[in-house]
């Protein structure tokens, strides 16, 4: 059990050394699933939850051979999970191999927009703006 807390130290030390604050770690959530008539619980743990600047990732810290690539079937569901789960600003792989972190996106996930209604609010004033002063001309 030596080495895995000293990996912990180690990937610790990473995310501080690239300007990660270390909010939680190990934290846990549930959810649950409805199969037929009857609901499951499941839980999900996460290695960490670290924040920088204003966002808030989760943090998957993986050593094996495979499980440190994206590509690898059950990191890249793990990563989905957790951020459908935590509902958090995005997800950190980070790669105890080389280490390294790795950010994580889902292409279908859109980021966050101001108000997309902001938008056309802004070009209903300034069509208006520009009608009051071609009309103020004449």
């Amino acid at each position: 059990m030596r080495n895995g807390r000293d990996a912990e130290k180690r990937a610790e030390k990473i995310l501080r050394k690239n300007g990660y604050k270390i909010l939680s770690y190990q934290e846990r959530r549930k959810y649950h699933l409805k199969v037929d008539d009857s609901i499951e619980e499941v839980v999900v743990i996460v290695d960490y939850i670290v924040k920088k600047g204003r966002k808030i990732y989760v943090v998957e810290v993986k050593t094996g051979k495979d499980a440190r690539f994206p590509r690898n079937t059950g990191t890249r569901r793990q990563l989905l999970e957790y951020y459908l789960v935590f509902k958090v600003d995005g997800v950190l792989l980070l790669d105890m191999g080389d280490e390294r972190i790795k950010e994580i996106e889902f292409s279908f996930v859109r980021k966050k927009i101001l108000f997309p209604f902001a938008y056309l609010l802004f070009g209903f004033l300034l069509g208006g703006a520009f009608i009051y002063f071609i009309m103020r001309g004449k």
